[in-house]
């Protein structure tokens, strides 16, 4: 029986071993396999496609604020103390607290801060955490 492009007699035998056709997907005519419907290769569409949704993430990454007073031991507020904070990306801020004792920071990513007093000892200041 004659092949159905080359006229060519074909076998049942080597009919059954033929590679099964694959469906056609919606790419440019004339592109290769590995291309999309734009020619690029689709590898490098991917890798946009997943450079683009980090990026988007980043973007997304959800913000916050943090806040602490320092009371000296009468309660009464600590004003212009130094201290050095380690933020949760790692990055660090070195402010001074303000009239009221207090320093804050906004708009940054969750997670830990860390609040060092440079010019105090561990042991003349307590930590107490009180959430409003």
């Amino acid at each position: 029986m004659p092949g159905p492009k080359s006229g060519k007699e074909v076998s049942a035998e080597d009919a059954l071993k033929a590679k099964p056709a694959v469906e056609a997907d919606d790419g440019m005519p004339g592109a290769k396999p590995d291309q999309g419907k734009d020619g690029k290769e689709k590898d490098k569409e991917k890798e946009e496609n997943k450079e683009e949704g980090k990026e988007k993430e980043k973007k997304e990454e959800k913000k916050t604020w943090a806040e602490f007073q320092l009371l000296d031991s009468s309660g009464a507020p600590v004003k212009s103390e130094k201290c050095k904070l380690t933020l949760p990306d790692g990055s660090e801020k070195t402010m001074k607290t303000n009239g009221e004792g207090v320093v804050r920071v906004d708009n940054i990513p969750e997670g830990k801060v860390i609040i060092q007093l440079s010019d105090r000892y561990d042991y003349e200041w307590v930590f107490e955490r009180v959430e409003k």
